[in-house]
């Protein structure tokens, strides 16, 4: 009992110190207090529920506050960053035995291949390179595998399911207001934070405007830092959500979640982002092909509607995503240059790269692959991929083994795959609030299936 008394007291402490510290960055006294009330009225709620207080305040904030509303220091430590930090240290103060799983190992090993090459190349060329690798290394040990290492531990008491739930209702409203920022083409949230002086993370301050706009048309990105973040995190939310679709008893939840599936196609949609459109399209065939919860007259009448309804958009929304014309579409010709110049660093630096988080000035890659391969050479590739593809294999193999979580093993392979497609569209493992949505729907998938096995 008093070795209980003792954690929550330390947890109020590091609260009472995320205050102090809060209040004596933020120069806006309402968002002070604002924060005051948020923690305080946590802190009355928690109690004895600590990790479920602090797993919800995790869920708001990464979807709403993901660039905004935090602490400007060594990082910009965001509301979700803050509470990702209070519920590892909660977990390691309340639990005593940790074992890795395979993913897990096979994921630190990625870290260490890109943290090894890099702190060599710094110390033997530029030893400016060593803070931003630093930074950008230590937020994926803590922000990826050590969120994943404790939330799918945490959620396994309580009931992963409904978290998962929780989540896609979660995006679906971030969705709509993305849909309503489009139709009223205005930015409300960050027009608001800029208007009013709020705080919000400066490296973001250009991709407010940057990139949003497409023929004269400004893209919905809803509450992220950019259109490319929102319709990441849209995108990912699919798979779960046709999972719940056909798991689910209740007719008037299955329509609610198919409302959502419409929000999360629309959303990027408007975001005007074609690949990854084209992405969700091929996820949404590829499970309907594959699930053994439909029958074969409806697989084949809903892929034959899917098709000629994509073929209809396709016409009809033509000058909606090409409003240059095909032809006169610069995007395609940026990105096959970058493309070429990458490989002449990629020959030189083929090993061990140039060190993660360098990238040459004036150089932009739209592929997180192609971008890792110039950092951390062939070996950071690999270790990465090999990760992933562990994770996709091991479901692969049970969606026909395991025939009574068929579509549960579906779900989370093609989660995976959307992950690692999204990184070849996009930087998507840089986009932080993609990556780390990625890991929270990943944990708690992970939760799921060892509720399953329990059961």
């Amino acid at each position: 009992m008093l070795i209980k008394k003792q954690r929550e007291i330390l947890l109020a402490i590091i609260f009472g110190m995320f205050i102090a510290v809060s209040i004596s960055y933020l120069q806006n006294i309402t968002l002070s207090v604002i924060l005051i009330i948020f923690i305080g009225g946590a802190l009355l709620l928690i109690r004895n529920k600590v990790e479920k207080a602090l797993i919800i305040s995790i869920l708001i904030s990464v979807f709403c506050f993901s660039v905004v509303l935090g602490i400007n220091t060594f990082i910009y430590l965001t509301l979700d960053r803050i509470f990702i930090l209070l519920l590892i240290v909660y977990f390691f103060l309340t639990t005593r035995r940790y074992n890795l799983t395979k993913f897990e190992k096979l994921f630190l090993i990625f870290i260490f291949s890109i943290a090894l090459p890099t702190f060599i190349m710094s110390m033997l060329k530029d030893y400016s390179l060593l803070e931003n690798s630093f930074k950008k290394v230590s937020l994926m040990f803590i922000e990826f595998f050590l969120f994943l290492f404790v939330l799918s531990r945490v959620l396994v008491k309580y009931k992963p399911e409904k978290f998962m739930k929780q989540i896609i209702f979660m995006g679906a409203l971030v969705g709509v207001y993305g849909i309503i920022e489009f139709v009223a083409q205005r930015n409300f949230l960050f027009d608001f934070i800029i208007q009013h002086g709020f705080s919000y993370n400066e490296t973001y301050s250009t991709s407010f405007t940057w990139g949003q706009v497409r023929g004269n048309v400004m893209r919905a990105k809803a509450t992220f830092s950019h259109t490319l973040e929102f319709a990441g995190v849209m995108s990912l939310l699919i798979p779960c959500t046709l999972y719940f679709i056909l798991e689910e008893k209740s007719k008037s939840k299955k329509i609610l979640l198919s409302i959502c599936l419409g929000v999360f196609l629309t959303g990027v949609t408007l975001a005007i982002s074609r690949s990854m459109l084209v992405i969700n399209l091929f996820i949404i065939i590829v499970f309907l092909l594959t699930t053994k919860s439909i029958s074969l007259v409806k697989k084949i009448s809903i892929v034959v509607i899917g098709i000629l309804t994509t073929f209809l958009s396709i016409i009809f929304l033509f000058d909606f995503f090409f409003p240059e014309g095909a032809s006169n579409d610069q995007s395609l010709g940026i990105r096959s240059s970058n493309l070429l110049n990458g490989f002449s660093l990629i020959k030189e630096n083929f090993l061990f790269g140039l060190g993660y988080g360098y990238i040459p000035p004036g150089q932009v890659y739209d592929n997180y692959l192609f971008s890792l391969f110039i950092q951390s050479g062939i070996i950071g590739v690999i270790s990465f991929i090999s990760a992933f593809l562990y994770l996709m294999f091991f479901h692969f193999k049970r969606i026909n083994k395991d025939i009574n979580k068929s579509n549960y093993h579906l779900c989370m392979f093609l989660l995976v795959l959307t992950f690692l497609l999204l990184n070849t569209a996009f930087d998507a493992m840089s986009f932080i609030a993609v990556s780390k949505i990625f890991f929270l729907l990943l944990a708690t998938g992970i939760a799921m299936n060892e509720k399953f096995e329990k059961n």
